[in-house]
């Protein structure tokens, strides 16, 4: 199954941001500053650039489009799925705890789940068989 990534599947960052992309313009606009108004446009762009984000599950791979690239393994080639908040300092700074790092024998790589809805941090950790933490995981 694919899902794709969107603001609505944070709870209340979307709404901040918003609430941000708002407050920068009115304020740009008010006080005739392009800078706040060029804030206000990067993050608007920001949001709609999360449906660029995608992940796909299949029965013998792993497809995750990310910030930068696309990483595409099979299920049989992951050697290891950690934690993100198991990771040693300083990474398990760096990543929030909906983040998992995904080793294969060729490449790592981390997956951020934050932005999708729960059923993929759900069927992720079915295919992996990653261990709960208590509080983090939908």
């Amino acid at each position: 199954m694919i899902y794709r990534g969107s603001w609505r599947n944070t709870s209340g960052l979307g709404m901040l941001v918003l609430a941000l992309v708002l407050l920068f313009a009115i304020s740009g606009l008010y006080m005739s500053a392009p800078l706040l108004l060029g804030i206000a446009a990067a993050l608007a762009v920001w949001l709609f650039a999360l449906r660029l984000l995608w992940v796909r599950f299949g029965p013998i791979s792993l497809e995750y489009r990310g910030w930068s690239r696309l990483h595409s393994v099979q299920w049989r080639e992951i050697v290891a799925v950690t934690h993100a908040l198991d990771l040693p300092y300083p990474k398990n700074r760096l990543y929030s705890p909906s983040s998992y790092e995904v080793r294969t024998g060729s490449e790592t790589f981390i997956i951020n789940l934050l932005y999708f809805p729960a059923a993929a941090a759900r069927e992720f950790a079915a295919h992996t068989r990653t261990p709960k933490r208590a509080g983090l995981d939908a």
